[in-house]
């Protein structure tokens, strides 16, 4: 299985709730989506203790790569890039992922490791102890930036995940799994 994630840095200004109503809006458009086996809706704003960047930051979970590479030629990619600009997604193979229904996740902590050896990816693979309040945990092998990224999806809002290590903190504002 693939995971794919694209992000949007928003203007400081960028009013969120707009976002959200977005994916109101939008969150039928997936449905029938070939390969999809679900897509969590995520946004990021600066926290109380956490600078981090306003970023529109969805993440998918695709069968295979003939379904991610369909999708980032599809007309949805191409109606996410004409509203917000064109992006670099992240794109690998799932190391691990749960196909548990997301339906109750609220925030998402991501970590980031970059690889330099075959060392540096064994020590990453065995360091990375899900949480124990996790619901889900994610991890991509971005082969192509040598990057182990882990993704925690937890049922608490974001504001109060204490994971001062993560890079980002996301808002889990929808899951959809159209399968």
């Amino acid at each position: 299985m693939d995971l794919l994630q694209y992000s949007f840095t928003l203007d400081p200004g960028h009013p969120m709730e707009a976002v959200r109503e977005r994916v109101v809006a939008k969150r039928h458009l997936i449905d029938g989506l070939h390969g999809l086996r679900w897509k969590a809706w995520m946004i990021s704003e600066p926290l109380a203790g956490r600078d981090q960047p306003k970023t529109y930051a969805p993440l998918y979970l695709f069968d295979n790569t003939q379904a991610t590479v369909a999708f980032l030629r599809g007309s949805i990619y191409k109606g996410v890039t004409d509203a917000f600009g064109w992006t670099s997604p992240l794109h690998g193979h799932v190391e691990e992922a749960a196909l548990c229904a997301l339906g109750d996740a609220k925030s998402c902590a991501v970590h980031t490791t970059q690889l330099h050896d075959h060392q540096s990816l064994q020590a990453a693979s065995a360091a990375l102890e899900p949480a124990a309040d996790a619901i889900l945990v994610a991890r991509l092998l971005d082969v192509s930036r040598m990057v182990l990224r882990r993704y925690t999806f937890r049922t608490v809002v974001p504001n109060v995940v204490d994971d001062g290590d993560a890079e980002l903190v996301y808002e889990v504002v929808a899951v959809s799994s159209p399968g």
